[in-house]
């Protein structure tokens, strides 16, 4: 299983440079690691637990929660094209008003996969569905990227004058016992102050084991330029896009490659700077 840059995007050829702080992110180059920082990494970039006391010994508690999330780090390389797809497409945006990217996202529930013989098969997606991020800042107190910031959108624009923001991928521990803080904003005053950035896209990513305890959250988050596009679509075309989405993607995890779905999208590998044919 290969890995992508967090910052193009791009499949790392060569060494991976990861992150020393987190763990999890992973840069094809120097260059791309000092962008993600300078954009917005470094604010939601959390040490991880298990380094509080340097490098963990093998098998040790810390050590398991390190392994955990490299494994899924690297599963969310994979099908993090695929995921971003059906964020959008699960919001049905031409049948709801432009604060929908604001008020709700795409949630999945995922669980190892022990029948597989690939690592792309990790995991597997039991149930998907949009919740809204009030009733999700609720439950995940402490995970970042979840609602936004309280200030005025301000567009972050690449040398060609392109809106756009990297994604940040924040992982909170289900066995964290640091204080939880308290709750940002739930996602509708940013709505009625029109503060909202309209092509900001979310998606969370709940892990859990065999008994359905919580192990992880991760909230992925970017900007998508087929917002406007696809808000314009008519209505009925949204509600075919959007019918059985959560079936779909969970076929689509199972049985098909990431590949095989970029490849109908008209281009492997995308960035948030592009768009989907």
């Amino acid at each position: 299983m290969k890995a992508t840059c967090y910052w193009c995007n791009k499949e790392i050829i060569g060494t991976v440079k990861r992150c020393s702080r987190c763990r999890l992110t992973t840069y094809c180059s120097k260059s791309c690691q000092a962008s993600s920082w300078k954009a917005g990494h470094r604010t939601n970039c959390t040490p991880h637990d298990s380094l509080a006391h340097g490098q963990p010994e093998k098998w040790s508690d810390e050590w398991r929660a390190l392994e955990l999330d490299k494994v899924l780090s690297r599963w969310l390389e994979e099908w993090r094209t695929v995921l971003r797809h059906f964020a959008v497409i699960a919001l049905n945006l031409p049948n709801h008003g432009p604060e929908r990217v604001a008020t709700h996202c795409m949630t999945v529930w995922v669980q190892p996969n022990f029948m597989h013989e690939d690592k792309i098969r990790d995991y597997y997606i039991y149930n998907a569905t949009v919740e809204s991020i009030a009733s999700l800042a609720e439950q995940f107190p402490n995970l970042k990227g979840l609602t936004s910031p309280s200030t005025p959108y301000t567009p972050v624009l690449d040398d060609a004058g392109t809106t756009f923001t990297m994604p940040d991928s924040p992982t909170v521990s289900s066995s964290s016992s640091s204080e939880q803080p308290e709750p940002s904003s739930s996602g509708l005053d940013i709505v009625e102050s029109g503060s909202y950035d309209p092509t900001r896209v979310r998606f969370v990513l709940i892990l859990q084991n065999y008994k359905q305890e919580t192990q992880r959250v991760r909230c992925c988050l970017w900007n998508d330029l087929n917002i406007p596009r696809l808000r314009a679509m008519p209505k009925q075309t949204g509600d075919e896009l959007a019918k059985d989405w959560d079936m779909i993607l969970m076929y689509t995890v199972e049985k098909m490659l990431p590949r095989d779905l970029e490849e109908k999208l008209g281009s492997p590998r995308r960035t948030t700077r592009s768009r989907y044919d």
